[in-house]
């Protein structure tokens, strides 16, 4: 350092360690000229009894003899007048042990800038315990540790798109700016205020940061109060007063997490009346900030928990310079990547997996074998999703356990059932409609307690700025929760559902859901009856287009109707169907290849895209005339690959590829990869295909029960559709070892 450096750093040495003093014994800590001496920082706690500090960057044995000789003189002085005086000699760095004992031979007490934060603000103690407890909700939602994962690098950002990261809110906080980070559940709120306080705590050990869940201050309405309580629990109550003062001083950022979990509240369905409610169970809160306008600020909670950004900043205290700042709802596919490389073995990011924080997480704590059952099996996203609803429930009863996490997760189902009654440009939830699914899950009304966990719900955030009414935000959740429901509904036989007039049908997703936990016979399919004589015709619907998903190849409805419904995705390819009626209902999406039926009919329906149909547009008999359709699409089938300028080996090639990969199923026979395709199957490259793929762990083969079975490796899934699109200017080796064949 150059001189003028070396007299800034030492002029902030000595601020701070007069910073540091006044918090600690409650009085002005200010340099003055006794004897004629001046003196670093005089203390008067009273008439005859001063605190004298002196502080050094230097804490050499004779820089150390010199300010004690310094000091004693100071001190002779001030006995004359019969005051009695406590010496501090602070130092930059750890002084040596010649210079303790030099220091202690004359009654005066030296020690590092380090050392007199942890003796009397508990500084390093209180770094040490809160690294140990959980930052909020920054925890592994199966176990509820404390989140060990490594942190990816993301973005939050405030109302003009401006980009901001750890480090920019880290230095925001140091600059005693008062900052809000909200998001939905599951978005990283927490895990940021973990990497803000670690960078913090690092880069200033005296003047820690402190970070308060505010879940553990239910009821509490005011700073002192908090910050007692948040030191108790962490067995630091013995540093209250001082470091309440600190912080009242700017000293100290402070970091607030879940404005959300923090009162019990009374449950109301007026608007303005629930606004009062949030902001009188924020009065503690309110009070941490206002009574700490000298320091950085930090808050986070749920973004729809408010009914406006007003009525945000108002509740909590904020000024209006407040930086208001959104968590992403999603990692972007690079963000997931970089998640997932540093917490996982995972080599490729599944297509169908939502990019969330949260989910990521989850994905990122399966072990090896788990994760390869994921990206290989059709069923994983299933499976994975359902285990994605238990630990989110399980993770809501770890912030309010007034509730259990089966009884949270079948609220959830309910709401999710209950909204298929609603249109879907006019779908919303009630408070009474909330009361309603408590009630009909738990047998009584929500107390106070189970109100704020109704409030905070996964999945749902608010209508509107000004309506009390909740909405499901995930679309992916929601059709994922209505296909469990179903699930849960036909295997129970719930009598209600037959006489529900369900006005939405399941969308691709929560057919799959359905579909991986049909089990086929004859009790599924009386249900489905019972359903369709009481008038829900929807569930009929439902069931088919969800049974064609499965693994069944032959399908047989036993006169099953359809009428006055709507289907999202019928898909028809490679399956024997009979008797299925399906009448004046829209279908989104028919997909038909190498289907044979019996005693089927489908009347008066209005199709939106049509697969499979030849070039002349003409539908097979069992179309009746007064179907409508309008898009055909001519995707690349069986018999569309005969068409092609390719040789018989590529021809084979894609045939392979798109019964594998394209079609529904977990996996294909022999006899059934060939079957469309005689006129230019290729058994001779058709075998060493299927063996460059085991090879590659592109497909895997089983034993089946009449021959094998070819199961594909979904993971490959992007690579195989690139080869089926680009066919002559693919690069991939499997695509030049047919050419060249």
């Amino acid at each position: 350092m150059d001189g003028d450096i070396l007299v800034a750093h030492w002029k902030t040495l000595e601020e701070k360690a007069r910073r540091m003093a006044e918090a600690i014994w409650a009085s002005p800590c200010v340099p003055e000229q006794i004897a004629g001496v001046r003196v670093d920082g005089v203390i008067k706690l009273r008439e005859n009894h001063y605190v004298v500090i002196e502080v050094s960057k230097n804490y050499s044995l004779d820089k150390t003899r010199t300010d004690i000789a310094k000091i004693n003189s100071v001190r002779n002085a001030l006995f004359a007048k019969g005051i009695y005086v406590e010496a501090y000699f602070l130092t930059d760095g750890q002084p040596p042990a010649s210079s303790k004992a030099t220091a202690e031979a004359s009654s005066i007490k030296i020690l590092s800038l380090d050392e007199f934060g942890a003796k009397f603000l508990g500084s390093s103690e209180y770094q040490f315990l809160r690294k140990k407890k959980a930052f909020g909700s920054a925890v592994s939602p199966r176990s509820g540790d404390p989140d060990t994962g490594r942190y990816a690098e993301i973005r939050y950002l405030d109302g003009d798109e401006k980009k901001y990261s750890v480090t920019d809110i880290s230095n925001a906080l140091k600059n005693r700016s008062q900052v809000v980070l909200v998001g939905e559940f599951g978005s990283g709120k927490s895990r940021c205020i973990k990497e803000i306080f670690e960078m913090l705590a690092k880069e200033d050990s005296v003047f820690t940061p402190i970070a308060i869940n505010l879940r553990d201050n239910w009821g509490l309405k005011s700073k002192s109060i908090i910050f007692r309580n948040h030191l108790e629990d962490l067995g630091l109550g013995k540093f209250a007063d001082s470091l309440i003062r600190s912080s009242g001083d700017g000293n100290h950022p402070i970091l607030l997490d879940g404005f959300d979990e923090i009162g019990s509240q009374s449950w109301s369905g007026e608007a303005a009346r629930l606004s009062e409610i949030r902001k009188q169970s924020l009065v503690g809160v309110r009070d941490v900030v206002q009574s700490s306008s000298r320091a950085g600020i930090l808050i986070t909670g749920r973004e729809h928990y408010f009914g406006s950004d007003k009525e945000m900043i108002d509740s909590l205290g904020l000024r209006d310079d407040a930086i208001v700042l959104r968590c992403p709802a999603e990692f972007t596919e690079q963000e997931a990547k970089d998640y997932l490389q540093l917490n996982s073995s995972l080599s490729i990011l599944p297509d169908w997996m939502p990019r969330k924080p949260l989910i990521c997480q989850l994905l990122s704590q399966l072990d090896d074998e788990q994760l390869a059952k994921l990206e290989e099996k059709n069923s994983g996203e299933v499976q994975f999703f359902e285990s994605i609803v238990d630990a989110v429930c399980e993770r809501e009863i770890r912030i309010h356990s007034s509730l259990d996490a089966d009884t949270v997760k079948r609220i959830l189902l309910k709401l999710a059932q209950d909204s298929r009654y609603q249109h879907r440009n006019n779908e919303s939830i009630s408070v009474a409609q909330l009361n309603e699914a408590f009630f009909s899950v738990t047998g009584y009304s929500p107390v106070d307690d189970s109100s704020v966990l109704l409030q905070r719900l996964p999945y749902l955030g608010r209508l509107s700025s000004e309506s009390t009414d909740r909405v499901f935000i995930d679309d992916y959740a929601k059709n994922g929760l209505r296909g469990l429901a179903v699930v849960q509904s036909q295997l129970n036989r719930d009598p209600h559902v037959p006489k529900s007039n369900w006005k939405q049908p399941l969308d691709i997703f929560g057919l799959r859901v359905w579909s991986e936990n049909l089990e086929p016979g004859q009790q599924a399919l009386n249900y489905a009856k019972e359903c369709e004589s009481s008038g829900n015709s929807q569930f009929v619907a439902d069931y088919v287009a969800a049974r064609l998903l499965g693994e069944e190849e032959t399908c047989d409805f036993d006169g099953l109707m359809v009428n006055n419904s709507h289907i999202v995705d019928l898909r028809m390819a490679g399956k024997t169907i009979t008797k299925l009626i399906i009448q004046s209902t829209v279908i989104e999406k028919i997909t038909h290849e190498e289907c044979e039926v019996s005693d089927v009919w489908i009347n008066d329906c209005l199709i939106t895209d049509f697969y499979g149909v030849s070039e002349n547009r003409k539908l097979p008999d069992y179309f009746r005339d007064d179907c409508s359709v309008q898009v055909f699409n001519h995707t690349l089938n069986t018999s569309k690959i005969s068409e092609l300028d390719l040789n018989d080996a590529q021809k084979t090639l894609l045939v392979i590829i798109k019964k594998l990969f394209f079609q529904h199923g977990a996996g294909r026979k022999e006899e059934a990869l060939l079957r469309g395709a005689e006129s230019y199957w290729d058994r001779r490259i058709a075998q060493r295909i299927i063996t460059f793929m085991i090879s590659e762990k592109i497909v895997s083969r089983i034993k089946g029960d009449q021959g094998h079975v070819y199961v594909p490796q979904r993971r490959h899934t992007r690579r195989m559709g690139a080869i089926v699109e680009l066919r002559r200017s693919s690069k991939d080796p499997i695509w030049d070892m047919v050419s060249s064949a």
